[in-house]
């Protein structure tokens, strides 16, 4: 039986999930406005709001399809998606006649080139438009610091949506720039967004860096006339051959390439310069074109987004993105739910000193697709990234070094493969125990901390049930140990100043009809208020220096239980350790 997508009778109209005007994700519930050119205008088309299943939703003749490789919506017309207020505000303070077709090109020049990836960049906010128009002049009378601060609490705030429209809106009026310009790329000497490109027709021998922000190609120079050197947040690079036969489009200030480029072409990097066979190598599948870093020495810890076994995101916690939610957000909304957020600390005391791959195999043959990561801390040992592997497998590691940089690729199905380490130290043998014998869930993944010499202890809390979700547990000599999901900076979390005050006890919670799901609650204790009383029911458990907590969890499901260490001289029991 056909489906309503596949009727002839609706035209496809793709959704994005970056808004055209202001840059920022879709939020689950936005209202939206599609962008579609017919044979003789721009239409504007009310395209419902942001859904969490990504369903298509219909509106005769329209459907508006999230599908990211729809095979109807490659082929039509390209189109553009703005929040509804962000066009509203767009339109009310534009006056130019083909104001919409110039919100479609500037919306599209987000996109590098036809048919491109969605890059998902976070947008680099002028907030002296937001200043100037919402009666907030006191705030440019404040120390840069403090402004920073205030804007940094806003998030996704509608105010900061303001300030990027606005500056769009400025765009849209710069002069001299509405002749539409068609041409080699190799012809270009020098371009940036806003101005006319300088073309030169010889000698131009160097190859060419394109700087890609949140707008689009924000420059284009030939190789060393850059400035750039670190990793950013904000930017890709790319470097093109001197001969490449690209065609490149300029109009209203926007640089695009024509046509897409062929499989491979372009590599996309976060840092200038970035070589993909750079620093050891794990063995690795050979597609993706986006290669992302961490640099180990600057981050204190990493979220690593995992679907069951599959990584499909990572977050470095830096002064500049504190929290995971960022990254969180660019991860299709229809699966979020069901994503683990692992998080690995990176304490000072004791900063990540190895890292390795075990691969699966299948008769002796290596399934490169199978990967499980590790980790070594000099007093942590080692631990799984996700569930404990299952399996015959071939392990690789390497030492991590002062200065080592994490080195992935987002592959062209979105998950994320780790592809090795830059700048690092020499190989090291792996040794993995025996995995736990009968995990309560499929996929769980697992983790032991003893309760001696602790210092503190972080429990992190689902804001709506108040289940616990997770656990830090803080040591006296600086080190860190994770149990469950911590999701640093998001979740409510609570301190349990002394081992003694922390109890917990697990539930069965009916999610559905036929459907009992495993939870862990934990309540710190406050030896005036109240003592013991609160735990002589039988189903609490009180915890003691003497203990080590064993955690099993996924995205949904937690058990946490108890472990009496009879020898106070026993070696560390925690799993996964890696050796040199």
């Amino acid at each position: 039986m056909m489906s309503h997508q596949d009727r002839p009778s609706f035209q496809h109209v793709r959704i994005h999930r970056q808004c055209g005007a202001c840059g920022f994700l879709f939020g689950i519930g936005d209202h939206l406005v599609a962008l579609r050119a017919s044979s003789t205008r721009i239409i504007a088309l009310d395209a419902a709001t942001f859904a969490a299943t990504g369903t298509p939703q219909t509106r005769d003749p329209y459907l508006f399809c999230r599908h990211p490789h729809c095979k109807i919506c490659s082929a039509a017309a390209e189109t553009a998606t703005v929040h509804r207020d962000c066009f509203n505000l767009y339109s009310s303070r534009t006056a130019l006649p083909d104001k919409l077709y110039r919100l479609l090109k500037c919306s599209l020049a987000r996109y590098p080139w036809p048919q491109s990836t969605p890059l998902l960049l976070s947008p680099v906010v002028n907030t002296t438009h937001g200043i100037a128009h919402s009666h907030l002049r006191k705030l440019a009378k404040l120390p840069p610091e403090l402004t920073t601060m205030i804007w940094g609490y806003l998030g996704q705030h509608a105010l900061l949506r303001l300030c990027c429209v606005l500056e769009t809106i400025d765009f849209a009026h710069r002069k001299g720039l509405d002749t539409p310009l068609l041409g080699p790329l190799r012809q270009v000497q020098f371009w940036q967004r806003g101005k006319l490109p300088i073309i030169a027709t010889s000698g131009l021998s160097k190859p060419l860096q394109m700087t890609i922000d949140s707008r689009g190609i924000r420059c284009i120079e030939r190789s060393g006339c850059s400035t750039a050197q670190l990793r950013s947040t904000f930017d890709l690079y790319t470097t093109v051959d001197a001969e490449n036969d690209f065609t490149i489009s300029f109009q209203f200030g926007v640089g695009r390439l024509a046509t897409p480029p062929r499989p491979a072409t372009l590599q996309l990097t976060d840092t200038p310069n970035l070589s993909p066979k750079a620093g050891f190598q794990f063995p690795s599948p050979k597609h993706g074109d986006r290669l992302a870093t961490v640099d180990l020495d600057h981050c204190s810890g990493i979220t690593f987004f995992l679907l069951k076994r599959d990584l499909l995101a990572i977050h470095a916690h830096t002064p500049t993105a504190p929290t995971a939610d960022t990254t969180f957000a660019q991860i299709e909304s229809t699966i979020q739910p069901s994503l683990s957020w692992f998080y690995v600390p990176n304490p000072p005391r004791d900063k990540i000193s190895a890292l390795g791959v075990r691969i699966g195999t299948k008769e002796g043959e290596p399934q490169l697709n199978q990967r499980t990561y590790l980790v070594r801390t000099p007093h942590r040992g080692g631990f799984y990234i996700g569930p404990p592997p299952t399996g015959p497998g071939q392990q690789h590691a390497v030492l991590t070094t002062s200065r080592s940089t994490l080195l992935s690729v987002v592959a062209r199905n979105k998950s994320v493969v780790i592809r090795g380490v830059l700048r690092e130290g020499g190989p090291c043998s792996v040794v993995v125990p025996p995995a736990p014998e009968n995990p309560p869930f499929p996929d769980a993944c697992h983790a032991l901390a003893k309760l001696s010499c602790v210092k503190s202890i972080w429990i992190f809390r689902d804001e709506e049930s108040r289940y616990c979700r997770g656990l830090i547990v803080e040591y006296h000599d600086g080190t860190e140990k994770v149990l469950g999901q911590c999701r640093v900076g998001v979740d409510l979390a609570e301190r349990c100043g002394a081992v003694e005050q922390l109890s917990f006890k697990v539930v069965r919670r009916q999610e559905r009809p036929g459907k009992r799901m495993t939870m862990v609650m934990v309540m710190v204790r406050s030896s005036r208020s109240q003592g013991n009383d609160a735990c002589d029911d039988g189903q609490w458990t009180v915890c003691s220096h003497e203990d080590t907590l064993e955690v099993w969890a996924t995205a949904t499901q937690m058990v946490m239980t108890i472990t009496k260490l009879t020898d106070s001289n026993s070696p560390d029991t925690r799993v996964n350790v890696l050796s040199d």
